[in-house]
Order: C-alpha cells, then sequence, then structure tokens
C-alpha cells in the first residue's frame, strides 16, 4: 500500500477519512524514476514526513510516496473501526482480522487499544451474504490465477479485447493517459496491470484473498494498488475516477441492480465513465436447465466441485458466454475447467437483457449510453 491511496480510499461505515499507525515498510527507490509531475498526489497527505509538501513544493516528498510500500499497519477511523493492511495490502472488510489470526495475534494490543467498536453484526450479515463467493473465487483463483489463458485470452490478447470489446467505439488508449481507473472485482489482477500500461493510474478491488496474486505482479508499479474490499460497500470515494469497470462480477452479488447502483455512483460527475459486464438471459429452457444444475452444484463442497468443474468442459460450446473464446481449439482442459468452475461454482449468479441494463443507465441519468461488441451484455455510458 503506497501512501497515494489515501486520496482514493474511506471508511466503508461513516464515510470518514482513515489515519494509518505504520509496523512495517520497505523502499524501492527505482519506482520514482517511473514518475512524472503529474502523477503525484492532488489532495491531502498521509505521510508523516512530508504534510506539508504542498505548500514547499518539494516534489522530492511527493515522489516518496510512490516509492514507500507500507507492508504491515492499522487503518483507523474516527468512528472506530479498524482495518489491517497485511502483506502490503489493505484489508477493508469486517472478517479481515479472523480471516488474517497470525497478523491479528502480532499485534493484539494495538488493535485492542486503538479498535472502539463491535465488529459482531457485520461480520454476522457478512458471513451470511458474501462468504460463500469469498470462499468460492478465493479457491477459483488460487487454482487458475497463474494460468497462461484466463477466460480465453492470454495478456497480450488480453489487452486488444479490452480496448475493443470491452469500452466505447470513441474509446482507445490514448483515452487512458493521465486518467484514474478502478476496476471493481480484479479477481487474478491481470487487468489491473494491464490497464496500468495505458499510462494510467488504477485501483483494483476483489473481495477475496486474490488481491495477495494482484499484488505480486503490480508491486512495482507505481501507479497501480489493490484493496481487498467489498463492492457492496466499496470504501471508494465518490467522484474521484474518470473511468469505472466491472466485468462478470456484479452479477455474483446477492443483487447485481443494487451493485449497479452503488458502483455507478463512483465516476466522476459530467465525464466519468462506467462499463459493465453481465451475463445475458437466455431462453426459458436454458434459464431453467441453470438453475436446475446450479440448484445442486452449489450446495457442494468446493472438491467436489473441483472434479466435476474438469468433467463438464465438453459441455462448454453450450454456455453462450463462453462459447465463442472458450474451448478445447485454443484452450488446454485445464484452463476450459476455469470457465465452467466460474458457471457452478458461485452462490450468486443472475442474467440480464441489455434492454434491462441500459434501463439502470437511464435511471441514474448517464448519456452516451452504448452496448459494446462484448459476447454477453457489456454496457458503457457517461455520467451527467
Amino acid at each position: 500500500m503506497k501512501y497515494r491511496l489515501f486520496d482514493f480510499i474511506q471508511c466503508p461505515h461513516c464515510k470518514g477519512e482513515f489515519e494509518i499507525k505504520i509496523f512495517q515498510t520497505t523502499e524501492d527507490f527505482n519506482k520514482s524514476n517511473l514518475l512524472t509531475d503529474n502523477d503525484l498526489c492532488p489532495s491531502h497527505c498521509k505521510n508523516p514526513d512530508s504534510r506539508l509538501r504542498k505548500s514547499d513544493g518539494n516534489l522530492t516528498h511527493c515522489k516518496k510516496c510512490y516509492e514507500t510500500e507500507i507492508l504491515e499497519g492499522l487503518l483507523t477511523c474516527q468512528c472506530g473501526r479498524v482495518y489491517p493492511v497485511i502483506r502490503g495490502v489493505p484489508r477493508i472488510l469486517p472478517d479481515a482480522f479472523d480471516q488474517n489470526l497470525e497478523f491479528t495475534h502480532k499485534y493484539y494490543d494495538d488493535i485492542r487499544k486503538i479498535s472502539k467498536s463491535s465488529y459482531i453484526r457485520e461480520k454476522d450479515y457478512f458471513d451470511k451474504m458474501f462468504k460463500r463467493t469469498q470462499g468460492t473465487f478465493a479457491h477459483q483463483w488460487k487454482t487458475w490465477g497463474r494460468s497462461g489463458r484466463i477466460y480465453g485470452y492470454t495478456d497480450s490478447e488480453a489487452k486488444e479485447w479490452f480496448l475493443t470489446d470491452l469500452t466505447s467505439k470513441d474509446i482507445d488508449a490514448s483515452y487512458f493517459q493521465g486518467k484514474t481507473v478502478l476496476e471493481v472485482g480484479c479477481g487474478h489482477g491481470r487487468f489491473v496491470k494491464m490497464v496500468n500500461g495505458l499510462d494510467c493510474e488504477n485501483v483494483g478491488i476483489d473481495l477475496g484473498p486474490s488481491v495477495d496474486l494482484v499484488y505480486e505482479i503490480t508491486r512495482d508499479l507505481p501507479t497501480a494498488h489493490v484493496i481487498q474490499a467489498n463492492a457492496m460497500n466499496p470504501p471508494i470515494k465518490k467522484e474521484i475516477f474518470d473511468y469505472v469497470w466491472s466485468h462478470g462480477v456484479l452479477h455474483h452479488t446477492y443483487s447485481t441492480k443494487t451493485a449497479f447502483d452503488i458502483i455507478a455512483k463512483l465516476p466522476k460527475k459530467q465525464s466519468g465513465r462506467f462499463y459493465i459486464w453481465v451475463y445475458h438471459k437466455g431462453g426459458f429452457i436454458w434459464e431453467y436447465g441453470n438453475r436446475f444444475l446450479r440448484s445442486i452444484t452449489t450446495r457442494l463442497p468446493a472438491s467436489l466441485i473441483h472434479f466435476i468443474s474438469y468433467a463438464l468442459v465438453p459441455f462448454l460450446y453450450l454456455v453462450p458466454a463462453y462459447n465463442k473464446s472458450v474451448n478445447l481449439s485454443n484452450m488446454s482442459w485445464r484452463e476450459c475447467a476455469l470457465s465452467v468452475h466460474d458457471w457452478i461454482a458461485p452462490k450468486y449468479q443472475w442474467h440480464h437483457s441489455a434492454e434491462e441494463v441500459i434501463s439502470w443507465f437511464e435511471e441514474l441519468g448517464y448519456t452516451n449510453i452504448e452496448q459494446t461488441t462484448a459476447n454477453g451484455v457489456g454496457i458503457t455510458g457517461v455520467r451527467k
């Protein structure tokens, strides 16, 4: 975690500013060589060594904020909530301490002294609504997160796919230069790294522990950031980002529309863009058959779902969301099994028509709404 991240995040409960108690940092002086003056923070600073850096114009202090990685620490808020920074990633979730007991035991006295709030109700709600989803994708990205092809694409192919199929027709690579970008549900992290290469500053958030993989592959990028957080209660400040996008994620929440309404309010007003991709709603037979199959698979233990994912690979051509890009002609059996797992394992899975998603954009006053060429339902718009 870099000091710069404080310009983007806030307490998800009270929307207050975070302070930081640092236990361990490291510095990489090579990072500042990749920065220009345009990359530097425009607002407040949490670096205790450079509180006045804006008034004295000392850009050396600013670059130090990008060189320094906070590896272990505590994010504290005036409402009493405390969240850990572990292995360089802020974990802004109610169950963060329970999921990282080694850290919790190590700094128990500090946590007890600072925390003024009980998380029992928040944690019980989180466990009920999100725990299964968190565990499903934890297994998925631990198993397939380093595959050569993910959903049919290599790293280089994914960049072309992003720019041609997952964005508006009037956008090319030059649009992202100097922009701020938020990816909601960054999963394996390859898009965080790829989009950062378009000369922008970007943040990826994800519910599961795959954020460790994301941090690993983006740590050397001074303007790439990652957070473990819940898309249904994101610790993100509104109207900070030029481009917000979420591909294949929000339909795995308990309500796609509720998630949409939350995330769609994050881009900048007047110019910020939002892109979402969700599963397409099929005909009666397809929808009924899918629900029947998932009514069984979503109740199975993870080890059995893993086995079934491999067994069902030959049937991928029946799945509209995958039949064009994911098949045995261009992928290994193991790589195809990822897409099966992504289909049959998550607790929640909702399907929507393009007309329905477009209406969501219209309800929130978005303009320049268009459907992208991505297989499925990909819609983008500009916030008023």
